[in-house]
């Protein structure tokens, strides 16, 4: 389809000379369906995901499609698209950009801001199709098409030119979602649509928020389009929207939670409508791609609710045919063996009858996930010679049979795998695995959210023992001893020091020589800044501005000369933050990666500012962007930090942060509720306190958000609230940054730990705590990489040595677990 600009002037001429013209039209406007105003509202913050996958009114809070449209490629037409929003997980993309009047290919184009969104209307629409919190296919791909400039407005022709595009180029399988209306209506906007639909290319466009008739709307009166109205949280047409026999479906569209540039927010419109259909349209078309688009629209409409004279779009069951729903299923439906001999038999999976497994064999099964988060998984035999190999769920490392045993069960099976050692020798190995319903409640969660760490023995030794003798006399000790810290004090209250005979044999009838309580700060790290009041108004989300050099540890991630995220600085060469702010780091994008330093206000260097490059990234090899597992990254600077009263370490935990600990947060994230229509992101380093919730109450909170679990036993969740009730939060930029708890006795003392990195959240102080990723998880992780240990010290008073006293011994009280000693000689 040639599409062709000209003045009155030349076009007589012009069209006396190309035989191919079908009709003359001055070129239109083009603009975008205004989203109608919306104020604060209780409704249900995922409402319509929760609709469209039941046909009752009374929602569940369920979402569970038939599939995640993975293979489809959505193209919107709009604004643009913020594909850097993490929420998008690497699957979104700017592809053409037409608001210069030349139709520009963002792959092929050197300018950063090609087809970047810059109002946020086509981030919503984008987020609502297929983002990871809000998305109807959280698997498609998406492509933002710019046929809108900033204003809202574009050209017919950039319509037609990017339709042309899509249609000869585009990849398969596709479907194209237009909130966007023809001021004009005149026959150019058909043309283009037809050529799409032509090619095989279903189009979804919104009604119209007139309150008229839709065949009075371009392109919404076009037949071969499918026409959205939006639909209320009472199961009625919105008071805004079009209506009448043009409109084809209808889909939830008032105060619609999505994506904005920089977080999230609520929209109404059929503009928000019409990309539940798009969705809708990629789950149907990863499952048969080969549908045209009429077969498209009819099993669409075959399958929707009917409710009155509206036909509400529905994908809670595959539009070939219906299948019971979730809470249908018998428990007997649960694993599927994909790899391997082990079998699955009812709501067990279970090793071959007496199993001698040998070598490297394998063994993978997996849940259904429309029942993994009503499952309990539960371990009902389990038996392993030495060096058998290791059992995985959900991805963590099981190392001792025992512990998995005496744990009682785990809640949400989403993946359980055996690997056998890699030995000649026949290894025996016999395990049965049960799943059984459970309500989610405190109770039923505990065996979850307080399972010891499964990848760790009891605990890690201490070591690396030093004692400086200020005494001066050899029978007298007197003097400074210093030593690692146990990875894991858990369980613990001190440590003992005694005299010993040998390195290992404590001199019999003797009192500890001291007790060294594990509340005590550890040295060099965890020293806090002045936390004084500030006057400053800027908020996280209802925090305050932290104090010049408060947080001696904060780092701030920069991406193109941008804040991007926040970091801790654990040693002067190491910061640990979240996977997914650099998850897409390579050795060749180094020079687009900064970090910096003893920095407060983003706007000044105010004189203890230091930048570094990155020199390595590391993420945890189980991390999954999808529900967000093990979402923890190490960044190796390339070179030193300097430490002075501005930049300094975090101490990492060496035991479990306790259900109700008060913490704080700190970041330079926007400092908008989720509601808001675009946050801004304070010059000013924040700070908020949050305090610690139970994984069973957060699990409760984020019920229906997702098919998968939510809430991992790697995860902490946290939240907020200021003396007037307003919940405190972080929000976007913030993630990767600390959550520091004070852990040591002496409250002005140092101990300041890196209890949690910021992950995650649903919008930004709503009634859903955040979701933090647990440090104590990975400390021996990081440990392996980094070397970083806790260091404590403790002052020997001057003490005669009895006879016999060789050496120091050092030993950490741990009820139930025998640990050697460390030693040094005297």
């Amino acid at each position: 389809m040639a599409v062709l600009q000209t003045t009155l002037a030349d076009l007589a001429h012009r069209v006396q000379d190309h035989t191919g013209v079908d009709f003359l039209e001055l070129d239109g406007t083009l603009g975008r369906i205004p989203s109608v105003l919306v104020e604060r509202d209780p409704m249900p913050d995922l409402w319509g995901l929760d609709r469209v996958d039941q046909r009752s009114r009374e929602l569940d809070h369920h979402y569970s499609p038939y599939n995640n449209g993975v293979g489809v490629h959505v193209y919107v037409f709009d604004t643009g698209i913020g594909a850097f929003h993490r929420d998008f997980q690497g699957r979104a993309e700017a592809t053409l950009d037409l608001t210069s009047n030349e139709l520009v290919e963002c792959s092929k184009s050197s300018d950063p801001a090609c087809g970047k969104d810059t109002t946020g209307h086509g981030t919503h629409c984008a987020g609502i199709i297929g983002s990871h919190s809000f998305g109807v296919a959280k698997g498609a791909k998406l492509h933002g098409v710019k046929v809108l400039s900033e204003s809202g407005y574009g050209q017919v022709s950039w319509f037609l030119r990017a339709a042309d595009w899509v249609a000869n180029h585009g990849e398969r399988p596709a479907v194209v979602s237009a909130s966007v209306i023809a001021e004009e209506g005149g026959p150019s906007t058909a043309s283009a649509v037809g050529y799409l639909v032509e090619a095989g290319i279903p189009v979804v466009v919104a009604a119209g928020n007139a309150d008229e008739n839709a065949c009075a709307v371009s392109p919404a009166n076009i037949p071969s389009v499918v026409t959205v109205g939006s639909l209320g949280l009472d199961g009625e047409r919105s008071w805004f929207s079009n209506y009448g026999p043009c409109v084809d479906l209808y889909a939830p569209g008032s105060s619609i939670q999505s994506l904005s540039l920089i977080g999230t927010e609520l929209m109404s419109g059929t503009s928000t409508a019409a990309p539940f259909v798009a969705g809708a349209i990629a789950l149907l078309l990863s499952a048969q791609p080969d549908l045209t688009p009429g077969e498209v629209s009819r099993r669409l409409l075959e399958t929707a609710t009917k409710s009155g004279n509206m036909s509400i779009v529905y994908v809670g069951t595959h539009p070939s045919g219906p299948r019971e729903a979730s809470h249908q299923m018998s428990v007997g439906e649960v694993f599927t063996v994909v790899k391997g001999s082990c079998i699955a038999e009812g709501s067990c999976l279970h090793s071959p009858g007496g199993a001698t497994w040998s070598g490297a064999e394998h063994c993978e099964a997996r849940a259904n996930p429309r029942l993994a988060a009503d499952l309990v998984l539960r371990w009902d035999e389990l038996n392993m010679t030495a060096g058998a190999g290791e059992f995985h769920v959900n991805g963590r490392k099981i190392t001792n049979p025992e512990q998995v045993t005496k744990m009682g069960g785990l809640v949400s099976p989403r993946v359980v795998s055996w690997t056998g050692a890699d030995q000649q020798l026949a290894s025996f190995v016999s395990f049965k695995i049960c799943a059984t319903e459970h309500d989610v409640t405190e109770e039923a969660s505990a065996s979850f959210v307080d399972v010891p760490r499964l990848a760790k023995q009891a605990a890690d030794l201490h070591g690396n023992l030093v004692f400086s003798n200020t005494a001066r006399t050899r029978r007298t000790v007197q003097g400074i001893l210093s030593f690692d810290r146990a990875l894991d004090e858990s369980g613990a209250q001190h440590y003992e020091v005694y005299f010993g005979i040998n390195e290992t044999t404590k001199l019999e009838n003797q009192s500890p020589l001291a007790l060294i309580e594990v509340t005590t700060g550890s040295d060099d790290c965890g020293v806090k800044g002045s936390d004084g009041l500030s006057d400053l108004s800027e908020q996280i989300v209802n925090g305050k501005s932290a104090k010049k050099c408060e947080f001696r540890w904060q780092a701030r991630i920069s991406y193109d000369n941008e804040h991007y995220c926040g970091g801790s600085l654990i040693s002067p060469t190491w910061v640990l933050t979240a996977a997914h702010c650099v998850e897409t780091w390579t050795k060749d994008t180094t020079g687009e990666y900064a970090i910096t330093f003893g920095d407060w206000d983003m706007s000044i260097d105010g004189g203890f500012r230091q930048v570094r490059q990155l020199r390595n990234v590391i993420i945890h090899d189980q991390f999954e962007s999808e529900p967000g597992i093990m979402d923890y990254a190490l960044i190796e600077l390339d070179h030193e930090v300097e430490f002075n009263e501005c930049a300094g370490a975090v101490c990492l935990p060496t035991y479990e942060v306790e259900t109700g600990a008060v913490c704080e947060i700190s970041g330079w994230g926007t400092e908008k509720f989720w509601f808001s229509a675009i946050g801004n992101s304070p010059g000013i380093l924040q700070k908020a306190q949050m305090q610690v919730w139970s994984n069973g109450e957060c699990t409760q909170r984020y019920a229906g958000v997702s098919d998968m679990p939510v809430v991992m036993p790697e995860n902490i969740c946290a939240r907020g609230e200021d003396v007037d009730g307003l919940y405190t939060d972080a929000c976007q930029g913030d993630s990767g940054g600390p959550m520091t708890c004070h852990t040591g006795s002496n409250r002005d003392g140092p101990s300041h730990t890196l209890e949690a990195i910021i992950s995650w959240g649903i919008g930004c102080g709503s009634n859903r705590p955040g979701i933090y990723s647990r440090v104590s998880q990975i400390t021996e992780w990081v440990n392996q990489i980094t070397h970083v240990r806790m260091r404590l010290s403790h002052e020997i008073p001057a003490r005669d040595a009895p006879e016999g006293a060789t050496h120091l011994l050092v030993f950490l009280d741990k009820p139930g677990v025998e640990l050697f000693p460390v030693a040094v000689a005297l």
